[in-house]
């Protein structure tokens, strides 16, 4: 069975030295998913405004097959204004 390794980068960093043995890219895809709800699950602060969390998939040679990127994005309903652009102003100005 092929051998996967799944590391972590944003908020804290890990380089999966073990790796788990999986049937197939798409289970190790299935397991990436889950492997990052569950490091969010466990600190939610790993996602910070401004930054993602992901975890990227290698194969054994190192190859990175693919990668789960999470990320948080305000709207501009609670952005500073100076940080909307005019459009998004106007609409916010406009409401009742």
């Amino acid at each position: 069975m092929p051998r996967y390794f799944f590391d972590t980068e944003g908020g804290s960093n890990f380089h999966d030295e073990d790796g788990v043995a999986l049937a197939d890219a798409d289970e190790a895809r299935l397991y990436a998913i889950k492997f990052a709800g569950q490091c969010m699950a466990d600190d939610a602060a790993l996602l910070v405004q401004g930054q993602d969390f992901r975890v990227e998939v290698r194969d054994s040679d190192g190859l990175l097959l693919f990668a789960v990127t999470t990320f948080v994005t305000d709207s501009p309903a609670i952005r500073p204004h100076r940080e909307v652009g005019p459009r998004a102003q106007r609409q916010i100005q406009s409401r009742p």
